[in-house]
């Protein structure tokens, strides 16, 4: 059974859509509700059920453009349903553009002028459900910066989990090579710039992670490869289910050794913070004697367990322990809806700044 409420440090998350609503309801904060555009069926699913219960809410909407020759460019009739659902909630909408080629850390600087937002509202929300990894990695870790300097603004993330939707997205016509995600901490990219670089590569794995997984190795060459599990699991079987499908890769063609893998429990932050902080410590004593350990996280799994491993990644930092998340461009993406029940989807709220518990 998944417990309704967990602390950590001044985070706490929030389980359930009943107990998000309680949370909101003994508020009375204006809020600004950020969320991104796409046809993922996820995008209006929270906001449609908690808009009732946030008495004042403004909605910044991004519109992440892939461009014509996109592949998600044929879902566009998807895209209408859920833009049609968020018209009909009534509230202000505001349209921030993101194009392929837009550097995100610069325009968000643009954007939100934190003095600016501390007059106008009392939280922000950001609903990552149908929000890529590398824009949600970008937007959250600006916003726990902003917000740590202008403390009266209150800052959630919102996700409606489905790992079996998530599955059913598959990237198509990957980039050759990965790269690190700008906008966050990287490395530089000459190896001859740390004396001993050691690459550590902790691969968060899905179904849909076969390609990108091959491309991350011959682009970092990592020493270790540390895959990342998801158990439990609200399918019991889903950790099986990805090593069946990456089994051979990881194993015979990377020979990963099998006490290298870290599983971690799919609906619980908490679990995955502490285990990838666990992880990525263990490692940066083991090697810091021979040489200067990088570690680089790739997001192929759900949402929730991304979230986890940006958690870690900040609070690593603290600690002068660096942590860059790696990705593989696409051309967009192709979806089955008929995978989509709504039985599976599971919200939660992870507030990081509330410290009124």
């Amino acid at each position: 059974m998944i417990d309704d409420v967990y602390v950590l440090n001044d985070y706490k998350l929030i389980n359930g859509f009943e107990n998000i609503k309680r949370y909101y309801t003994e508020s009375s904060l204006k809020t600004l509700y950020i969320l991104n555009c796409g046809f993922d069926p996820r995008m209006c699913e929270s906001i449609g059920k908690l808009q009732a219960f946030i008495p004042e809410m403004d909605i910044l909407l991004l519109k992440n453009e892939e461009g014509y020759h996109s592949f998600s460019e044929k879902y566009h009739e998807l895209i209408k349903e859920n833009t049609d659902k968020l018209d009909k909630l009534k509230c202000k909408v505001e349209i921030l553009n993101i194009k392929r080629e837009t550097n995100i850390l610069l325009l968000f600087r643009r954007r939100f002028n934190f003095a600016d937002l501390s007059t106008k509202y009392g939280r922000i929300i950001i609903d990552i459900s149908a929000m890529p990894q590398g824009i949600f990695i970008n937007l959250i870790n600006y916003m726990v910066k902003g917000t740590q300097k202008h403390k009266t603004i209150k800052l959630d993330v919102i996700i409606c989990e489905n790992s079996e939707l998530d599955d059913a997205i598959l990237p198509i016509e990957l980039s050759d090579t990965a790269k690190q995600l700008v906008g966050v901490d990287t490395f530089s990219n000459s190896m001859e710039s740390d004396e001993d670089p050691i690459p550590i590569l902790i691969p968060l794995l899905g179904k849909s992670h076969s390609e990108e997984l091959e491309k991350l190795f011959s682009s970092f060459a990592p020493m270790e490869i540390c895959p990342v599990l998801p158990f439990p699991s609200k399918n019991p079987r889903r950790s099986d289910e990805i090593l069946s499908i990456l089994g051979k890769t990881l194993f015979e063609a990377f020979s990963v050794e099998t006490s290298n893998i870290v599983y971690v429990a799919e609906q619980n932050v908490f679990d995955v913070y502490n285990k990838l902080c666990q992880t990525i410590r263990h490692y940066q004593e083991v090697f810091k004697n021979i040489g200067n350990p990088r570690f680089y996280i790739s997001i192929g799994s759900s949402k929730l367990i991304g979230l986890g491993a940006l958690l870690a990644s900040l609070s690593l930092k603290a600690e002068n322990i660096t942590v860059t998340f790696v990705t593989v461009d696409n051309h967009g993406y192709q979806f089955d809806i008929t995978k989509y029940s709504t039985s599976n989807n599971f919200i939660c709220c992870l507030c990081l700044n509330d410290k009124s518990y």
